[in-house]
């Protein structure tokens, strides 16, 4: 027989391949981004150039013809002495507005149209661009660029100073072998810094999924020793009651601090009620014991609902209501206790008929349950709960008086408020 994976192993495979995915994802968009980044800072520094130098070197009425004679001289020399004497500055173009090359530092591209391309139809909308040179465009193969180099090619809109109307466009060619080397520098620190911190996060769910897998298999272990021990004394004498009790109780216990105490209090406030209305000797012996394992149904409950903070939505009100069920169940399983599983089932009907599980009403409901209701509620009023603090004690009263005939029976509440008082 195959023998099943364990929760902690299914749990590190696949965490390690969505990790493993996650941080590829990331390190591609990081890696991406870098080269993005570094490109744009480069846009931005040869516009600097543009916007200083180039575009109060132009007038609007150069950009209508290719620059010939005097004018492509001094405007060549500008270019040389600010822009080509940097060692990566290779090629300069600038185009018009009807993709007409009307300067560049190589003569030979002067006057020459080519098919306006998409960067340089961005830059002619007013935008800066930086892209990695292609060498198949066409102008490109005239350039005669040296193809074991690779270059940043950087679109500059030029503006006319008056009225904002984009004039041309500049364009510069940027050897590009240093910043590449940076950009992959950079991507290879990001990308390993990124593979670092997924292999911490995943040793540490890892650890913490270990430590939790462990806890719980303490907790079954635990369990399943508290179910065989209270098989065994389900079996046993009537004389074992109070210890049956306590073991349900520790179980509980231990997976709701709360429950425990509650129990106690609801138990206490309950014989008071019993004792006040005359009931028999056996009956107080068994709303004694009913209501102090009244709620050991919850050990059915995720521990996530019984101790959440915040106040229980539709779906968790619903799985919270199977616990007098569970409890019941529990109880009627053994022969013990089964006397007492009717009054766990009942301790959350209502006098009105709009309790559950099972909706009685009235005297349909055992008077123990009706007792138990009372005391369980009043109890959780005035106690802390994991969803807020506890109630004044008048408070709390005032309510039982406003729920007299609806929720509880009116003259079990009138002897339970005149006791309590």
């Amino acid at each position: 027989m195959k023998r099943k994976m364990s929760l902690v192993k299914q749990f590190s495979i696949s965490s390690f391949i969505v990790i493993s995915l996650l941080g590829a994802v990331l390190a591609i968009t990081f890696s991406v981004f870098f080269e993005k980044t570094v490109l744009n800072v480069s846009a931005e520094r040869t516009a600097d150039l543009v916007n200083i130098i180039v575009s109060y070197s132009l007038r609007p009425e150069d950009f209508s013809q290719p620059m010939i004679g005097p004018r492509l001289d001094a405007f060549d020399t500008v270019i040389k002495e600010n822009i080509t004497n940097e060692e990566d500055m290779k090629l300069v173009k600038i185009w018009n507005a009807q993709g007409l090359i009307i300067y560049s530092n190589k003569t030979d591209l002067i006057g020459q149209r080519f098919p306006m391309e998409s960067d340089l139809k961005t830059a002619l909308a007013g935008k800066t661009v930086a892209e990695i040179a292609s060498m198949e465009k066409p102008e490109n193969q005239i350039d005669e660029l040296d193809p074991s180099r690779r270059y940043i090619e950087v679109y500059v809109p030029i503006r006319d100073k008056a009225s904002g109307q984009t004039l041309g466009v500049f364009e510069v060619y940027r050897e590009a072998d240093n910043i590449y080397e940076y950009i992959a520098n950079g991507q290879k620190f990001g990308r390993f810094f990124i593979g670092i911190s997924f292999l911490v996060l995943y040793l540490s769910l890892y650890q913490i999924v270990k430590r939790a897998a462990k806890t719980i298999e303490e907790q079954n272990v635990a369990i399943r020793r508290l179910t065989s021990r209270l098989d065994e004394t389900m079996a046993a004498q009537e004389a074992i009651h109070v210890g049956t009790i306590k073991a349900l109780m520790s179980a509980l216990d231990a997976k709701d601090h709360y429950t425990a105490g509650h129990c106690m209090r609801v138990t206490d406030y309950a014989l008071l009620l019993g004792r006040a209305v005359n009931l028999p000797q056996e009956r107080l012996d068994l709303l004694e014991e009913a209501a102090l394992f009244h709620d050991i149904g919850k050990i059915g409950i995720p521990e996530q609902i019984l101790n959440k903070k915040d106040s229980l939505t539709t779906e968790e009100f619903e799985e919270m209501k199977k616990h007098p069920v569970i409890g019941a169940e529990i109880i009627a399983s053994t022969r013990v206790f089964a006397e007492h599983a009717e009054l766990v089932r009942h301790h959350h009907e209502r006098y009105d008929g709009r309790g559950y599980p099972d909706g009685l009403k009235g005297e349909e409901i055992p008077i123990e349950a009706r007792i138990m209701a009372i005391a369980d509620t009043y109890d959780a009023m005035t106690s802390d709960r994991p969803y807020r603090s506890r109630m004044s004690k008048e408070k709390a009263i005032n309510i039982l008086l406003d729920c007299r005939g609806t929720q509880f029976d009116p003259q079990l509440v009138d002897v339970f408020v005149e006791l309590i008082r």
